[in-house]
């Protein structure tokens, strides 16, 4: 992981630190990332937050519980798998995320989410690359 700090909210920041890399970059939805030939894929940390966000104090279950409760099966299976090596992680991964991811990903577009022009999330899958 890493981190360049600027005192600036200015999309040409990211795009020059990111100058020339082209592969995969975890990203939070903020669209100066999509300048860049790197390929995109959203952070789950970040669409799990905008789903807490649209909960709100809401007490009833929603189609955000849905959601958060989809990506909590998700953070589940990592769990499961932090001590397996890299290629072990990749199989497992492979094969369990893709009924979950698929599960959240139809279940994301049937929701509404606050603040929703900031964020677009489709355009970055949550999979760095096709399962």
């Amino acid at each position: 992981m890493l981190y360049d700090y600027h005192n600036s909210r200015v999309g040409q920041c990211a795009v020059d630190f990111i100058n020339g890399y082209s592969g995969y970059l975890k990203v939070d939805g903020y669209q100066a990332y999509a300048h860049t030939d790197a390929t995109l894929a959203a952070c789950l940390a970040h669409v799990r937050r905008k789903f807490i966000e649209a909960k709100g104090t809401n007490k009833k279950a929603g189609k955000a519980d849905v959601a958060l409760k989809l990506i909590g099966k998700l953070y589940g299976i990592e769990q499961q798998i932090k001590d397996k090596t890299a290629a072990e992680k990749y199989a497992i991964r492979k094969q369990k995320f893709k009924s979950s991811l698929m599960n959240f990903i139809n279940g994301y577009y049937n929701i509404k989410i606050k603040s929703h022009r900031k964020w677009h999330w489709e355009s970055y899958p949550l999979w760095a690359e096709p399962i």
